[in-house]
């Protein structure tokens, strides 16, 4: 897990974007999240796959699925107006991903 000391800060909470509310499929479907990141020199596709009740059914890779549940924290967090917020992780790699160069 990445120190104390390395949380994402940012005024009023960690990043600015926006997140849309996830809204689950109808009985009986699955929804597939995908999404895609590159830069001049890489880029890596996720995919997972989640059921009517949010849970994680299925994931390219761990890597996607600690993501997707990243995403999920931050989304609960705007709902929740929660304008303070330190978000932790235990993949060192995911947290390089969101620190950034």
């Amino acid at each position: 897990m990445a120190s104390q000391g390395d949380n994402l800060k940012a005024p009023g909470g960690v990043f600015s974007h926006s997140y849309q509310a996830w809204c689950p499929p109808a009985p009986g479907f699955f929804k597939f999240n995908s999404d895609a990141a590159f830069d001049a020199l890489k880029g890596i596709v996720a995919i997972a796959l989640k059921d009517g009740c949010s849970r994680i059914v299925k994931a390219s890779s761990p890597l996607a699925a600690k993501a997707l549940a990243f995403k999920e924290a931050l989304t609960l967090a705007k709902t929740t107006y929660s304008l303070a917020s330190i978000f932790e992780t235990d993949s060192l790699i995911l947290f390089n991903a969101l620190k950034g160069p």
